[in-house]
């Protein structure tokens, strides 16, 4: 399962495999509006971490996108 947490309108997700794609990502949060910023993928000399941050229009949006 997918570690979510919230800041404002940003969600950070954690505990994703290291192949998985900002598609991916962006397909698994389809049914709610990201924000134009979108979705930034964590790397660490050019590898994936595991970590992603998701940039929602806003709270609301992020908050029923955690829930």
């Amino acid at each position: 399962e997918m570690l979510r947490s919230l800041v404002g309108s940003e969600m950070c997700i954690r505990d994703r495999p290291f192949s998985v794609s900002e598609r991916e990502i962006r397909d698994f949060f389809q049914d709610f509006r990201v924000a134009e910023r979108d979705i930034k993928i964590d790397m660490n000399q050019g590898r994936p971490t595991g970590y992603a941050l998701v940039f929602f229009e806003n709270e609301d949006e992020a908050s029923r996108a955690r829930d």
